[in-house]
């Protein structure tokens, strides 16, 4: 069943130090723009969302007081930042 007024924003994952494995997420990310591209090929609403980008906290979620001392997540911070992309 076709949902005709859906609308998907697929969004990145951001990373962590490569200390705790932060390299892992590239990987599938690099997938993401061309997954986007085939189904909007096919006629669906969707678009892609950089979010480390976007948000400022970087690939390794490096930006100074919005990510946790070890860079393995945001905090309160960082989680502003990613709201802030969703508006």
């Amino acid at each position: 069943m076709a949902l005709p007024r859906v609308h998907v924003v697929l969004a990145s994952l951001i990373g962590a130090t490569k200390h705790y494995g932060g390299g892992k997420h590239a990987e599938f990310n690099a997938l993401l723009p061309n997954i986007t591209a085939d189904f909007t090929a096919a006629g669906r609403s969707i678009e892609f969302l950089d979010m480390a980008v976007m948000s400022g906290l970087g690939d390794s979620c490096d930006t100074k007081g919005a990510c946790c001392p070890y860079h393995i997540h945001p905090n309160d911070l960082g989680y502003v930042a990613m709201a802030r992309v969703w508006k």
